[in-house]
């Protein structure tokens, strides 16, 4: 779909572009890592200097909260309603069997191969459950799935809190395989016959694959090729050097770049704490590719390039794989795209940071395309804490909290907005609290109301939640069941508030996280 385009063009001046430079380098002292390049200057009349060769490592980053005392709002949350939702997400992730499922469903390419491919899993749309006798078939739909990043990416970020938690070494295995899923999306795109670097694909099909460990098959045979259609096509790669024979699917669009960019930045919590040199490896590999594919962005104007079906690379047309930050409208893509490229905002700033000229609620406006601005904010507040940027980094979350604020003035009314749906401005909400906004008592009674209808309304007792139980009859089956209050994917969003580093200690209590910290893995 056409994401921005016409219906933000009445916002074009009132916004504002490039300013000359400023250093906002953080006031609080930074981490210093041994050997990492430094950040960029802005440059002088030359033009900016070019960016640092990429190493997936942040230069300078921070390990604990800005320091900000917000003022609360609404009614104070009793210490009784804080334990009520602690013992409700306690018993939906032990319900849902949330860290399991999630292990189990995940799929890419399987450790177990024989060959040893490269081996990694991200969550899917477009698949269905196939359960015959004790073996179970993922099978993939031919229309492809889209937008997988906006799926994987909370999942990856629930699994980095659960391991800094419990540090049970399932979790640890899920964080790798989640993080080389990150990976394969910009190697599906190489080839061994040109030297282009620095693309993602909507999707990649190998050739269907036993996974022999988990007894589980995938099935990607109608999508190689699949039915071709708008906005992307399949474009087979025969020379991929790690799945030779591959199938992707072109044209990456924005939709969920916001939530993967969030995720490579908040994955910080877990970095040099994994306990594993190679899933440390890993994540530095994968922040590497992404350092690669913002610099091809900023270098192309802000345009996200791909293959086309010869393979070529070529620039898509539209709004769909274009930033528009001129006159600000994605202002925080203006601030995204050069911290993850060169550490640094490399001149850009904008009236409101992360919010530009588009309020929140706005009106006239996709709830889709209000999603594709709320997540590259918080993406560009996470890249400003990892990059050192302090400054820039509380300007944006000051941008975050007026988000909320705003939507919350509206479901005050009585008349919730229909582009700020209840299980948007959860994660929202989740995310900037992980991100360093404290939370206002309102927040927290936002969040503990959805908690409440997902503890209510969550029916776990359906077959699809436990398809590999002995008394679930042969059948097909949801990939990604789920229930009311709090998308199932954002569950383990919530430990966050207990686990990410970047978490404001003067904010409201949403859970007790000494219970948390204290009880065991849910499930076991």
């Amino acid at each position: 779909m056409r994401v921005l385009g016409p219906c933000l063009a009445a916002f074009a001046l009132a916004s504002c572009g490039p300013s000359p430079s400023s250093d906002d380098a953080g006031t609080d002292a930074p981490l210093a890592v041994d050997d990492a390049p430094a950040p960029s200057d802005v440059g002088s009349d030359a033009g900016p200097l070019p960016p640092p060769t990429p190493t997936g490592v942040f230069p300078l980053h921070r390990r604990t909260a800005l320091d900000w005392d917000r003022p609360d709002q609404g009614e104070a949350v009793p210490a009784a309603d804080v334990e009520l939702a602690t013992d409700q997400l306690l018993d939906l992730l032990a319900r849902t069997d949330w860290l399991d499922l999630v292990a189990d469903r995940a799929h890419g390419w399987p450790e177990s191969d024989p060959e040893g491919g490269y081996w990694y899993a991200t969550w899917w749309s477009g698949v269905t459950v196939q359960k015959r006798g004790d073996h179970l078939t993922y099978v993939h739909s031919p229309d492809g799935a889209d937008n997988n990043g906006l799926r994987t990416a909370q999942l990856l970020e629930g699994a980095c809190y659960a391991h800094r938690i419990w540090g049970d070494p399932r979790e640890l295995l899920l964080v790798r395989r989640l993080v080389r899923g990150f990976s394969s999306w910009s190697m599906s795109m190489e080839r061994t016959s040109d030297e282009e670097r620095g693309l993602l694909a909507r999707a990649a099909y190998p050739r269907s694959v036993e996974d022999t460990a988990r007894g589980i098959s995938i099935d990607y045979a109608a999508d190689r090729p699949g039915e071709p259609g708008p906005p992307s096509y399949y474009v087979h790669l025969t020379d991929n050097p790690y799945w030779p024979d591959v199938y992707v699917k072109n044209i990456r669009s924005k939709d969920d770049m916001g939530h993967m960019l969030r995720a490579v930045a908040l994955l910080d919590t877990c970095e040099g704490r994994l306990g594993d040199a190679d899933a440390e490896a890993e994540l530095v590999e994968m922040r590497r590719l992404y350092q690669e594919w913002a610099q091809r962005v900023e270098h192309d104007g802000m345009r996200i390039a791909s293959r086309d079906e010869s393979g070529a690379l070529f620039q898509p047309e539209g709004d769909l794989a274009t930033y528009v930050v001129t006159a600000g409208i994605e202002c925080a893509a203006g601030y995204a795209i050069p911290l993850l490229s060169r550490f640094d905002t490399n001149g850009y700033t904008c009236r409101n940071p992360g919010l530009g000229p588009v309020s929140d609620p706005a009106t006239g406006i996709p709830s889709g395309a209000l999603q594709i601005l709320r997540t590259h904010h918080e993406a560009a507040a996470g890249l400003a804490l990892a990059s050192g940027r302090d400054d820039t980094a509380r300007a944006l979350l000051e941008g975050l909290a007026a988000r909320m604020e705003g939507i919350l003035d509206a479901y005050d009314t009585g008349t919730p907005p229909e582009i700020a749906h209840a299980g948007d401005v959860v994660q929202l909400i989740l995310e900037s609290a992980a991100l360093g906004v404290p939370l206002t008592s309102r927040e927290v009674r936002f969040l503990h109301a959805r908690l409440g209808e997902a503890a209510a309304g969550y029916d776990t007792t359906q077959p699809a939640w436990h398809v590999r139980d002995a008394s679930v009859p042969d059948g097909d089956y949801a990939f990604e069941p789920g229930g009311p209050g709090v998308d199932m994917k954002d569950l383990a969003l919530f430990l966050g508030l207990c686990s990410a580093q970047w978490v404001s200690p003067s904010g409201r209590a949403v859970i007790d996280c000494d219970r948390v910290r204290a009880s065991t893995r849910p499930g076991e």
